[in-house]
């Protein structure tokens, strides 16, 4: 029987979408939010992408202006990170357990 991979989705980065850095403050961030949505509102912006960038602009600001879902996406940016940075390594050649944990700890505190 093969085995199937699931299928990994790719992260948005929604810092990106909102244009902040990553370090930025809430107020930053609503204040980001804020300005873009006014220029990418549908009934403002007539464009055929102003709705669906309106949308991404929403779930980005849904997502990381509530502290907890922040961060849940920054441990998962992170894990991420971390899963590609591993699966470069030869499945013989890959780390132990213990060193993926500990990359994971050295990047959460980036």
């Amino acid at each position: 029987m093969a085995k199937h991979k699931k299928q990994k989705s790719k992260l948005k980065d929604y810092y990106a979408v909102l244009g902040v850095q990553q370090s930025a403050s809430q107020r930053d961030i609503q204040l980001a939010f804020r300005n873009l949505s006014k220029a990418c509102h549908p009934d403002v912006n007539p464009s055929p992408e102003a709705k669906e960038r309106f949308q991404e602009l929403g779930e980005a600001y849904m997502t990381l202006k509530a502290p907890e879902k922040r961060k849940k996406f920054d441990a998962r940016v992170i894990s991420d990170f971390c899963n590609k940075y591993l699966d470069r390594f030869e499945e013989e050649e890959k780390p132990k357990k213990k060193v993926r944990t500990e990359l994971f700890r050295i990047l959460g505190k980036m």
